[in-house]
């Protein structure tokens, strides 16, 4: 396997929200590939994958949140749009700032869920 699909692999399971030993594990045992955590964790960095320091202003955040919360999706609770956000639009934010946002935006279903 080449680096690059390796990148793919690694790209994937963290949009997917997996932990890294969890990464790591599907690595070796679903494609044969043993790295170390710290390996794992520099390679994340070089691709400019990381978990807490989202790049994204809030004012986009919200408007991304509410093309989510709006029509279909308006009953789903923070952890299933939070979700939605790191698979669809691959943005990496703490599930607390999400709850937050949706609190500001539509606090009546906020309560009714």
């Amino acid at each position: 396997m080449d680096r690059r699909e390796l990148r793919l692999l690694m790209k994937r399971y963290f949009d997917l929200g997996f932990e890294n030993q969890v990464i790591l594990d599907f690595l070796k045992n679903r494609h044969g590939i043993t790295i170390s955590l710290s390996t794992l964790k520099s390679r994340l960095c070089d691709y400019g994958l990381k978990r807490r320091s989202a790049q994204i202003e809030d004012q986009e955040l919200r408007e991304i949140l509410l093309c989510e919360i709006s029509g279909p999706g308006q009953l789903r609770g923070y952890r299933a749009v939070w979700h939605s956000l790191r698979l669809k639009h691959h943005i990496h934010v703490p599930q607390e700032r999400v709850a937050n946002l949706l609190r500001e935006l539509n606090p009546d279903g906020t309560r009714e869920r």
